[in-house]
């Protein structure tokens, strides 16, 4: 994330990430140069968005983040749980589920 941007963010754009989970994409990047606006269903309490339902207006930002749900969570892959919250977050959903959700 930090090579991306170097190409293609600005000092003072108003980015969002409407699916921030932990912030590990912000880790070797000065969000101090942003109007930097995270929001994600559990780990950002004072903005608990779900992405398909943003309240955001309209060309509001200058950057959209997103980094959807990309698995589905068969009880065999619980111990992804603690990284990746996808039980809470999909619901137990299955793969198919998973592509209609980007649909």
């Amino acid at each position: 994330m930090a090579q991306v941007a170097k190409l293609y963010f600005t000092p003072g754009d108003r980015i969002a990430d409407v699916t921030f989970g932990k912030g590990r994409f912000w880790t070797s990047i000065d969000l101090s140069q942003y109007d930097f606006h995270p929001s994600d269903l559990l780990m950002v309490p004072d903005h608990p968005y779900d992405f398909r339902r943003l309240p955001y207006r309209s060309e509001t930002f200058d950057v959209h983040v997103f980094d959807p749900p990309y698995m589905h969570h068969p009880p065999a892959r619980r111990y992804l749980d603690a990284d990746y919250k996808n039980h809470e977050t999909t619901k137990g959903f299955s793969h198919d589920d998973i592509i209609q959700l980007y649909r």
